[in-house]
């Protein structure tokens, strides 16, 4: 079963640091392995220079997210495409960060990643067989989310039942 298109999101005990309390779209999923954009982590890194060129298609909060710990030299950028059908899912397409010009089909939305997840072949069966991770649906919406910073708990309660008190969560349980 490929999980493209799916969303995961990372369990609290799940003990890797790059993906604690993250929300990861999968992109793609097969026998060779699996590779997503992380969504829900604002870098804090400036696009000054791109914002001038993309315009009002750059998705507020408006900065490079960080999209996983691969490849973080490199910059992906998705865009929304008003035609669902496409290599990506949900109507998404991996577009020129360096503007629309370079772009042979309508963007609506635009927003940038440095690096992505990625994993080797059967490295994500094994996570999930270990319960380091919960799966949920994905959607374009997700990617351009305008609240990222509580994109994890809304996911989370929004699994329901036992789910929603993982929502509330905290690794300093005297915060609560």
């Amino acid at each position: 079963m490929t999980l493209a298109g799916r969303v995961l999101l990372a369990k609290p005990e799940l003990s890797d640091p790059n993906f604690d309390g993250t929300v990861t779209l999968m992109l793609a999923h097969d026998d060779d392995g699996a590779m997503g954009l992380v969504l829900n982590r604002p870098s804090g890194r400036a696009v000054e220079a791109l914002e001038t060129v993309w315009g009002v298609a750059m998705t507020p909060p408006i900065g490079i997210f960080t999209g996983g710990p691969v490849g973080t030299e490199g910059v992906v950028a998705l865009g929304r495409h008003p035609d669902s059908a496409g290599p990506l899912p949900h109507g998404l397409r991996s577009v020129d960060p360096s503007g629309p010009e370079a772009a042979d089909e309508p963007i609506e939305q635009v927003r940038l990643f440095l690096g992505h997840a990625g994993w080797g072949p059967g490295q994500l069966e094994g996570e999930l067989a270990q319960g380091a991770w919960w799966t949920t649906d994905g959607s374009a919406d997700l990617v351009f989310d305008p609240d990222p910073a509580t994109l994890w708990r809304r996911l989370v309660r929004g699994l329901g039942g036992e789910f929603a008190l993982w929502s509330t969560w905290t690794p300093d349980p005297s915060t609560n």
